[in-house]
């Protein structure tokens, strides 16, 4: 594993994203609409999907940290 130096101190690279995989989601519609809100004002991406990959994946991470399945 290569290491590298940041902040005065050895750090371990960061984690490898794995495979992406694709899949559809359907969002009520006022929902949709606050999605074109933030990709237009560009928060969290530049187009819908964009934005909405960026909050599921947030939140999955925050699930995972918190454990949440157990």
């Amino acid at each position: 594993m290569a290491l590298y130096q940041g902040c005065g101190a050895i750090l371990a690279p960061p984690k490898k994203i794995g495979e992406s995989k694709a899949f559809q989601v359907t969002l009520p519609r006022d929902h949709y609409d606050y999605l074109t809100l933030l990709a237009s004002i560009n928060r969290l991406g530049l187009i819908e999907s964009d934005v909405a990959a960026h909050i599921l994946i947030r939140e999955i991470d925050a699930m995972f940290k918190t454990e949440y399945h157990n």
